[in-house]
């Protein structure tokens, strides 16, 4: 009697456990991932990966880089294997994107996907950049199999990261004082902690980081915004003037910071505004009577809702007048 046995032939090397980020710690250069494999000697390929193309990463993608990413490294601590030269999202197999192995004993390991420069978020007309290469949707994946070569190994889980900022505000922005308009100096003065560059624009839904670095969308002259200046981690205060502001017409302060590298890579925050008409303080809404229940005689309770953060009120009940018909009154 014979019978049929299903069997599953193991890979020829494998993960202990599933790769890790260490210490949790990703910076605009990159990170280090620790694994552990099993085999007594074999070998290891890691590569960064857009997770938009998550579903094609086989173990040809990660060993023969087949397709893979641009600007993707590998090594152990701070040596490393730079691949280079590929200018399109997916490189050539044969290409030097084309990343060597590396030997592994059995044990734990660490592999460093360094850039030794910010992976950035610039032009797309530049070097794939950091929004490609490493936005909020990247992943990592390594493939470990043994010493023949015999595409038998086993594929990681993906390690899902995203790249912070190369500088961001301790605080938010805060108005010091209220916005003028009609005067020559007018503008608002704000503070933040956080090189850095400012405008103060209507049309904030526009302004990128090349739109502010670049003054485009401004108000007013060149001291109603402020470009390219050195700051460090102290609260700032700054002053915006000569903003031609007009009156009860919504603004906003654009700030972008970043570290001095200058790769784009940085934080973009907005601060929006009302100017004030001449008046210190002004009804945002008529005020109205209300009751819980329904009319009564009294109490007599006002609803209203004023423009400033702080500010003082009078109110009081006048006998109205009658009006008829044709009255003049």
């Amino acid at each position: 009697m014979t019978m049929n046995l299903a069997v599953q032939v193991p890979t020829s090397n494998a993960f202990v456990s599933p790769a890790q980020i260490v210490d949790d710690m990703v910076t605009t250069y990159g990170c280090t991932v620790e694994y552990e494999v099993a085999n007594a000697m074999g070998k290891v390929w890691g590569r960064v990966v857009n997770a938009g193309h998550a579903s094609l990463v086989t173990m040809n993608v990660i060993k023969y880089n087949n397709p893979a990413r641009h600007r993707m490294f590998h090594g152990v601590g701070r040596k490393l294997i730079r691949a280079e030269g590929c200018s399109q999202s997916f490189c050539a197999a044969a290409g030097p994107c084309h990343l060597v192995d590396e030997m592994k004993a059995r044990g734990k390991h660490t592999i460093t996907f360094d850039s030794q420069e910010p992976w950035q978020r610039a032009s797309r007309f530049m070097p794939p950049s950091m929004e490609e290469i490493c936005s909020d949707c990247t992943e990592i994946y390594l493939y470990a199999e043994d010493m023949y070569n015999n595409g038998d190994g086993m594929l990681s889980e993906a390690v899902t990261f995203s790249v912070p900022p190369s500088n961001w505000l301790g605080q938010s922005l805060e108005l010091t004082s209220t916005p003028t308009a009609g005067t020559p100096t007018d503008g608002v003065s704000f503070s933040f902690a956080g090189g850095a560059q400012v405008l103060l624009t209507k049309d904030v839904a526009l302004a990128t980081v090349a739109d502010i670095k670049a003054g485009t969308y401004a108000m007013g002259t060149g001291s109603c915004r402020q470009d390219d200046v050195n700051v460090g981690m102290s609260v700032l205060y700054w002053t915006l003037s000569g903003c031609s502001l007009t009156a009860l017409v919504d603004y906003s302060v654009v700030l972008y910071v970043e570290d001095m590298a200058g790769m784009d890579d940085g934080q973009l925050s907005s601060l929006q505004l009302i100017v004030p008409s001449a008046v210190s303080n002004y009804f945002v809404e008529t005020p109205c009577l209300f009751w819980e229940t329904s009319p009564q005689m009294e109490p007599v309770t006002l609803s209203f809702n004023a423009q400033a953060a702080s500010g003082m009120a009078w109110g009081f009940i006048l006998e109205a007048r009658p009006k008829f018909p044709n009255s003049v009154l």
